[in-house]
């Protein structure tokens, strides 16, 4: 039952995707949610709304007294990105220029907030660069390219045009993840990067960290600034995702949870949450049904103790008679025996 327990917390706090709020929390103080909303194909946003959602969202905020307690510091911060597609990469290496295939995400925002991926060398990418011709590439794309992950500031060919290497990250190492990544190449790529090679695609992922005082509040005001109709889009609450009464929902749901009735797509991240909300109710269960056997133990004699009540006080007071008599009797022939 312990190494349950244990397995339980460690399932739980596993995945950075879903603890942005953590830190958030400490630097600004207050109660905070982190939400995220994943759009259906086809019904994608672009950056312009991203942009009128934030100012949105500003005049929500001011609506409700929150700001920030210091002049000038943000008081919730959000990230976007968009399905994944396949880009070829190739070196600017004569000698050796090999065309790989990578799993391209186009992002924005604070998006490696949301998702800090380990750098091995270098630095992300930012939205405020003066040049937006930067990208971060994972592990495997690395080796695959130069046979070696310290590569930042090398020079890469997307699209006929040339982008340099921000940064090498290692990609998560839960079994979660590794499975939906598979062992596949990524690349990273800025929303103003992926305009200078083409059309920038479809913003399908929303993420964000928002003030939430009152519980249910984040929420409201998230989804009161969302053009997209409501069965147009997935909305996850992923700040309480692993509390025991959300996991236990999910568990004893009757299977309700696996239906997907949307177009959505889900990028690795939430696929890898899925997994580990899965196991995470897995463990769950199995701790519910070792704490349900002694729990229907005792019941069970506790019933059993209640219907034999009668029978078992009758056999209590007859010991007792017993004892009693044979106690008398017992002082009487003692008392016989020293008068005489």
């Amino acid at each position: 039952m312990i190494c349950l327990y244990i397995a339980f917390g460690g399932i739980a706090g596993r995945l950075a995707s879903q603890n942005a709020v953590s830190g958030w929390q400490s630097e600004g103080g207050g109660r905070f949610a982190q939400l995220s909303v994943f759009i259906n194909n086809g019904s994608g946003i672009d950056f312009n709304e991203v942009r009128r959602m934030r100012a949105d969202i500003d005049k929500k905020l001011t609506e409700n007294s929150l700001a920030a307690e210091k002049e000038g510091a943000r008081i919730y911060f959000d990230g976007f990105s968009c399905s994944a597609f396949k880009l070829n990469v190739t070196t600017m290496s004569e000698s050796y220029a090999p065309n790989v295939e990578a799993n391209t995400i186009v992002t924005g925002g604070d998006f490696f907030r949301f998702h800090p991926l380990e750098l091995l060398s270098g630095c992300y990418y930012s939205d405020d660069d003066l040049m937006q011709d930067r990208v971060v590439i994972d592990e495997t794309l690395a080796w695959q390219l130069f046979g070696s992950s310290n590569v930042s500031g090398m020079a890469v060919s997307i699209g006929g045009k040339i982008f340099n290497v921000a940064g090498v990250v290692k990609s998560e190492q839960d079994k979660a993840s590794q499975y939906v990544l598979d062992s596949k190449p990524y690349m990273y790529i800025s929303y103003g990067g992926i305009k200078l090679i083409q059309e920038a695609p479809e913003i399908t992922c929303y993420e964000a960290v928002l003030p939430n005082p009152v519980k249910g509040l984040a929420k409201t005001m998230l989804t009161g600034v969302l053009s997209v109709p409501e069965e147009e889009y997935t909305l996850v609450e992923n700040t309480e995702r692993y509390s025991i009464p959300k996991i236990f929902k999910a568990a004893f749901d009757g299977g309700k949870r696996a239906v997907v009735d949307r177009a959505v797509v889900y990028p690795y991240w939430e696929n890898a949450a899925r997994i580990t909300e899965e196991n995470a109710a897995d463990v769950l269960t199995a701790m519910t049904v070792l704490l349900c056997v002694p729990i229907i133990t005792v019941l069970y004699f506790a019933v059993l103790l209640f219907i034999k009540r009668k029978a078992i006080l009758h056999k209590f007071s007859e010991n007792i008679r017993e004892k009693a008599n044979s106690g008398i009797s017992h002082f009487k022939r003692k008392t016989m025996k020293g008068g005489n």
